[in-house]
């Protein structure tokens, strides 16, 4: 597994565990 796709992976993840959490900070 390149360098790359960790990084691609990362970035993903953060991205999805951002928007699943945005409604909860807009309705608090």
């Amino acid at each position: 597994m390149s360098l790359a796709a960790v990084a691609l992976f990362i970035l993903l993840t953060v991205l999805f565990r951002t928007l699943i959490s945005f409604p909860e900070y807009r309705t608090r």
